[in-house]
């Protein structure tokens, strides 16, 4: 959704973001569908996936604000689980206020734009210009959004481009890469891991004191880290220790722990995945 969205809240212009559009509301009809009639994705209880898909119902309101259109009315059922999954305190008060989410892509949006006028649009004095409008772009927002843990550009984009570069790097030593490439994604894995460890900083979760939406969007790959081992034949733990203590500090949580499978059951599915690309 994230990928389909963002072409028409900052990328696209006139007839394509039309197409655009068309092409979320078509994902989002087809997870409608496998959603049924059912309460949650999984069945009778709130589980794995309907932790990892309910973090975009915080975008909803700036897709439809900026899109111009609604996703009610094109998806009641979707709207009903997600309002059924808000419901959850502990949903509730780990995602984003909606309307603080569309004002940051607003500003984002602008960001985007000063961004593409320096990389790849404007040069010389005007491209120069551009840039230090970027960074005191960049310096105001930070000052306004000071620590606070749920808002703020930075939490937005980790929040969706950390999860899928993780997958990204990941897939290449498990099934992709091989020798010297694989040793080169492991490292480019590790070394990916180790900025979120340094970002953590010492605190309990990624926000500060309180269990908040990066840690959501970011513990989910929890799960994959014992293939991870497995298959790229090295411990994740001696190489950030700290990133590990979250892990198992987020996994105290029993809404945490009885909504991710089980690591063994990823492994065993990564096996029958490697046989099939013939990755032995």
């Amino acid at each position: 959704p994230y990928e389909l969205g963002k072409k028409f809240l900052w990328e696209k212009q006139g007839e394509e973001v039309e197409a655009a559009k068309k092409e979320f509301i078509d994902c989002l009809k087809l997870l409608e569908g496998q959603l049924g009639n059912k309460p949650y994705f999984g069945g009778e209880i709130f589980g794995y996936l309907d932790v990892a898909l309910i973090t975009f119902y915080s975008w909803f309101y700036a897709y439809e604000t900026i899109g111009n259109f609604s996703i009610e009315a094109e998806c009641p059922k979707l709207i009903e689980w997600c309002k059924r999954c808000m419901e959850k305190e502990t949903v509730s008060k780990s995602l984003p206020d909606q309307h603080k989410v569309h004002d940051e892509v607003i500003e984002y949006r602008k960001l985007y734009d000063l961004v593409s006028k320096f990389l790849w649009e404007k040069k010389g004095e005007e491209g120069d210009s551009a840039k230090k409008e970027f960074m005191y772009c960049l310096k105001l927002l930070e000052g306004e959004l000071g620590n606070k843990p749920y808002f703020g550009a930075y939490t937005l984009i980790c929040s969706d481009a950390l999860p899928f570069a993780l997958y990204n790097i990941g897939r290449k030593f498990v099934w992709e890469k091989q020798g010297e490439e694989g040793e080169a994604a492991k490292k480019e894995f590790i070394d990916c891991l180790k900025l979120l460890e340094g970002e953590q900083r010492n605190k309990p979760y990624f926000g500060g004191e309180i269990f908040g939406y990066l840690d959501i969007a970011l513990i989910t790959f929890y799960s994959w880290f014992y293939a991870f081992k497995a298959f790229g034949n090295f411990s994740i733990e001696p190489e950030c220790p700290k990133l590990i203590e979250w892990c198992k500090r987020c996994m105290e949580k029993e809404t945490v722990s009885k909504s991710l499978p089980d690591p063994l059951k990823i492994h065993d599915f990564v096996i029958q995945y490697r046989k099939v690309l013939g990755v032995e």
